[in-house]
Parts: structure tokens; sequence; C-alpha cells
């Protein structure tokens, strides 16, 4: 979701959530609104983000990227790229499978700070309480513990290998407004003219950048 956000995303699909048939084509349908607004004026792309998680065999990847090229009937194209293992660390200049990553000063300040904690536990009871093993991690800003027995019974889909709680599933209606998708509670007549409103206050804006220049 965070990513959807840094991006611009039209549609995020999550595993919490995953993909329905329903979800999918109300957002095919805000894309072929959006091209049908820009008309041609806006170059941009528009992007969908998929999570390998969020439908195992249903709603592929290339399956979604071939609906919408059969709905856009040639006023569009639909790509796909797959980043794969690429944003699970490393650097990225590695030449040779022999090469070894080096750690980012992120990663070693990050190392230190937890050095330095996880001494501060083992040598401060009061800290410990009656907690005999923990996993340190961050949250926030701020490095907290969190007790073995807790983080396997309460806070952790061992299963799907993620938190039991979406701390950033309220994000969902923040990514919903930037991408200007206010029609899933509106009449279609209602989400044209919103639509058609809100194109012609950006035409005018780029209109008054352009003879401010």
């Amino acid at each position: 979701m965070l990513a959807g956000l840094c991006v611009g995303a039209i549609a995020v699909y999550t595993p919490e959530e995953g993909i329905t048939l329903t979800q999918l084509q109300s957002d095919i349908d805000h894309l072929k609104r959006s091209f049908a607004l820009d008309r041609g004026e806006n170059r941009m792309g528009k992007i969908f983000l998929r999570n390998e998680k969020a439908s195992d065999k249903a709603y592929t990847t290339e399956i979604i990227s071939n609906i919408i090229r059969e709905e856009a009937k040639g006023r569009f194209e639909a790509r796909t790229a797959v980043p794969g293992h690429v944003q699970q660390g490393g650097i990225p200049f590695i030449m040779k499978e022999t090469d070894v990553g080096y750690p980012s000063p992120m990663d070693r300040v990050r190392s230190a700070r937890f050095a330095v904690k996880c001494c501060q536990w083992l040598e401060n009871p009061d800290t410990r309480k009656n907690c005999t093993s923990a996993v340190i991690g961050i949250r926030g800003s701020g490095i907290v513990f969190t007790d073995s027995e807790k983080l396997e019974t309460m806070e952790t889909d061992f299963e799907t290998r993620r938190p039991r709680v979406a701390w950033w599933s309220h994000l969902k209606k923040l990514g919903n407004i930037l991408s200007n998708i206010v029609y899933l509670s509106l009449t279609n007549f209602q989400a044209v003219a919103i639509f058609q409103i809100l194109s012609r206050h950006r035409r005018r804006k780029e209109s008054r950048k352009w003879r401010q220049r």
C-alpha cells in the first residue's frame, strides 16, 4: 500500500484484501474513464500494483494485464513488470554470482542500535520482567522488544508470513482519494460529472502555468 501511495498507483491489490471480480471491474472502468477524460493531454501512465499473494491462481499479473488490454480496445496498452527479489535487500551493483552485497549505511546504523539495545535488555532485569525470550524490531521510529510467545500466538500469521493486523490498512482510503476513485459510492452519472469537473480544473491550472511562462 505504501508503494502504491509513493508511485501514485490507481489500484493496489494486497493479500489482506485479495482481488475480486467486482473490484477489478471497477478499477478497469476507472482506468478507462481516466484515459477518456485526459483526451491525450496527459502522457503519464497508470499503474496497477499487485502482490504475488493477492491471488494465487485466478487473477495473476498476466491475466489482469490481458483483461486491461482487451478492455482498452486499442485505445491504450498494458505492460507488465515483475521486480521479483530485487526489493529484498542488497546492492544493485553485484556483477558476479560470487560477489557479496555490502550492508548499506542504514543497515550498519540499525545493527549498532540493535546490539546496544540487546545488551541493555540482558543487563536490566526490570526491563525483561518475566520474559525469557524476545524478538527485537522497529515500530515507527523506535526499537521495541516483543515477547516471543506473544509474537507467535497473537501477532504473527506464520502460514502467510505476515502480521495478523495490517497497520497500513487505513491508507486504502487515502490511496482511493489520490487516485480520484470517488465513483465507488456514486452513480455513474455523478462519477462522470465529478471527473469532468476535476479534468476542467486541471486543464485550467495547467493553462495558467503555461501563460505565466
